[in-house]
């Protein structure tokens, strides 16, 4: 139900526009494969978007579940990102 109420909505959202800015990091997990955000408005959104740091992470053979699809790479990332933020805060 909430994903009929929610598509939409979603699909007439327009985050370059809507979000050109972010007041905390951010890192976009990506699927090469990914069909349901592709890869080429994922990079555009990316490469507009500011924020006080911010990562895009590719993985080449996953579509729109990066976590199910890689994911030893995706805990790496997961890991890495929780080692980065605990020394920013030190």
């Amino acid at each position: 139900a909430t994903q009929a109420a929610l598509l939409p909505q979603l699909a007439g959202t327009n985050l370059v526009e809507s979000l050109s800015q972010l007041d905390v990091p951010i890192v976009m997990a990506q699927g090469r494969r990914d069909q349901v955000a592709p890869a080429e408005p994922a990079q555009r959104f990316y490469d507009l978007l500011t924020a006080p740091t911010k990562q895009l992470v590719w993985f080449e053979n996953s579509a729109h579940t990066p976590q199910y699809d890689e994911p030893a790479k995706f805990r790496d990332l997961l890991l890495s990102v929780r080692s980065e933020s605990a020394t920013d805060v030190s």
